[in-house]
């Protein structure tokens, strides 16, 4: 199947999915994007639709997730399906340079370099929204990270003289973050689904 949810076999015993879109059009305008998440988190909907702002409230806590929120989370305003190329090219157009979107009305999506750089990007901005939803639901109000707690985290990188914007990803990070939510998935006894095409 191509970007435009097209191949040969189509329109018989198979169908593209309804939101090719969403992954070709990233595909078509990010070489650099190898994999595409598209999910329905309930609380990143939650914060979507209450307009809820990610603030960087928490940092040693998680700093990778710190860094979604320092980079900023674009908003896709539209709580439609993305089906079509129109569509998709709004949605690229609100993500900006990010790689990641929330979706108001709908959901997130991500990508990444691998599948599980974008599967491990798409839990931690869930993650991020938990939180976020979580202390607006307490009903108090959370204060930012302190200017000299903050400044840890915008050091520049190795061998860079520009600040990163958060936590940089060292070598093997994603391959560690990917194995251990494997783990927590054997832990409760969800196995991933295996080659024979079965969920």
């Amino acid at each position: 199947m191509n970007f435009d949810g097209e191949g040969p076999g189509l329109g018989a015993a198979h169908a593209a999915p309804n939101e090719t879109a969403i992954h070709g059009e990233i595909y078509r305008a990010r070489p650099e994007a190898q994999a595409v998440v598209h999910a329905h988190p309930p609380y990143a909907l939650l914060c979507g639709v209450t307009n809820l702002e990610f603030k960087p409230v928490f940092g040693a806590f998680d700093p990778s997730a710190l860094n979604i929120i320092l980079q900023g989370v674009p908003v896709f305003p539209r709580s439609v399906t993305v089906t079509n190329a129109r569509l998709g090219a709004e949605m690229l157009a609100a993500m900006g340079d990010r790689d990641l979107v929330l979706m108001k009305g709908h959901g997130i999506t991500v990508y990444g370099p691998t599948v599980e750089a974008a599967t491990t990007l798409a839990i931690k901005f869930d993650s991020v929204a938990n939180i976020m939803w979580q202390i607006a639901l307490s009903g108090r109000t959370a204060d930012n990270i302190p200017p000299e707690d903050m400044a840890q985290y915008m050091r520049p990188s190795r061998g860079e003289s520009r600040q990163r914007g958060g936590w940089a990803a060292l070598p093997g990070v994603e391959t560690w973050a990917w194995k251990y939510y494997v783990k927590l998935l054997e832990a409760n006894n969800i196995g991933l689904p295996d080659d024979s095409g079965a969920d």
